[in-house]
This record gives structure tokens, sequence and C-alpha cells, in this order.
């Protein structure tokens, strides 16, 4: 493949995601107009707030699962910052030559 036909690829992916979520934003603005609309729902004090809402929302929480291996990912990379700050870094060529001068000196 080609840069050129890359690219086209590219543009042509891009143009299409775009519609795609142009697209389901429509769709996602006609579902809120007829909640917004319902007699009763338009009232709900949780619509409200989701509609007034100005930080970012997440879709669901973190399962058990999911929490587990946070933990769990958290821990290992403590684990492994306490071992990398602990390891001293040697070079052989900055050793060996330490070791000459020693020797020598010695």
């Amino acid at each position: 493949m080609t840069k050129e036909e890359f690219t086209k690829m590219k543009q042509e992916l891009e143009a299409e995601y775009l519609a795609i979520f142009k697209k389901t934003v429509a769709v996602h603005e006609v579902f809120l107009c007829c909640v917004a609309a319902h007699p009763i729902l338009r009232k709900d004090l949780n619509f409200y707030v989701f509609l007034e809402y100005n930080q970012d929302l997440t879709v669901r929480g973190k399962n058990k699962k999911e929490k587990l291996e946070d933990f769990f990912k958290n821990v290992v990379k403590s684990a492994d910052e306490v071992v990398v700050s602990c390891v001293k870094d040697v070079d052989d060529f900055f050793e060996h030559e330490r070791t000459f001068l020693l020797e020598y000196h010695n």
C-alpha cells in the first residue's frame, strides 16, 4: 500500500466515523427531546440533574473484579517502583575501570 493510498483510506475512514458520530448525536438529541417532552419524565429530578450536570459522567461503576484488578495493578506498580528505586544500575565499563583503579592504587 502506497503512502497516498494509506492517506486516502485514512481520510475515508475518518469521514465515515464523523458521519456516524454526527448521526448518533442527532439520534440521542431526538431521544432527549422526547424524554423532555414527556409529561411525567420532564419533571423528574434525576433527569434534570442529568441535563444540568457539567462534569464527566461515567456510564457505570466498576464491578468487584475490575476493582480487584486495579488494586493488584497498583500493588504491583508500587512493588516495582520500590524494587527499581533500590536497584543500582551497574555499567560494566565503569565497574571495570573502578576495579582497575582500586587494584592499581592498592
